[in-house]
């Protein structure tokens, strides 16, 4: 807020008078300006003579004027004593007529379908090889599978996926090969202590189940 002229507090306070009803809120405005300010009592003062004039309602804009540090506009002063400059003000109407419209138009593409449809499903993809089933069912990566961790959960996914492919007949050497291990006796290894597997884990023929009727799928 920027004055345009010089006033001594009082003179500000007086120019206050003139449209704040609050006592208090006039010395306020003019501490923060001033840093000093008239009593209580000498402000009612001021306000018991505007009110004798007449003039508690009216503001002489031409020797006292208050601009919007923003528009640089003069402000229009409200009986609780806020400053709302003409422009802002403008703004801030326009801005509550518009909100309706933005969320009309968020709100619009819901209705674009009717409210019956449903959207189809996601395909169901056939696992391609043993492994990629095994993935599927354990919830684990490709490369989970293929890589060189031996957590307790990756080790069951391959004894699985090697019971599987061993039960299909394929040599040790050619799983050992699918599942990037570096040799034979570790596929061995898998497939002769499935026993064990099953012992440690009584889930697991069931997760062999499944794999075995996503592959057949």
């Amino acid at each position: 807020m920027i004055y345009t002229e010089n006033v001594t507090p009082n003179g500000l306070a007086a120019k206050l008078a003139t449209y704040i009803a609050d006592p208090s809120t006039i010395r306020v405005q003019v501490l923060g300006h001033f840093g000093r300010a008239p009593s209580i009592d000498k402000i009612k003062e001021l306000q018991a003579r505007a009110r004798a004039k007449g003039r508690q309602s009216k503001y002489d804009e031409k020797k006292f004027r208050l601009e919007c540090y923003r528009h640089q506009g003069p402000y229009e002063m409200d009986a609780d004593g806020i400053d709302r400059c003409t422009t802002c003000k403008a703004e801030k109407r326009e801005a509550v007529k518009a909100k309706p419209e933005r969320v009309k138009a968020l709100k619009a593409p819901a209705t674009l379908f009717p409210s019956w449809y449903k959207p189809p499903a996601p395909p169901q993809l056939k696992p391609a090889t043993t492994l990629d089933a095994v993935c599927m069912v354990f919830g684990l990566s490709l490369a989970e599978i293929k890589g060189g961790a031996r957590h307790r959960q990756l080790t069951e996914a391959r004894a699985v996926a090697a019971q599987i492919m061993h039960r299909k007949g394929l040599p040790y050497k050619q799983i050992a090969r699918l599942m990037n291990m570096h040799c034979h006796s570790s596929t061995r290894y898998l497939i002769l202590r499935w026993d064990t597997f099953c012992k440690r884990n009584p889930e697991l023929p069931g997760m062999l189940t499944k794999v075995q009727r996503k592959l057949a799928a």
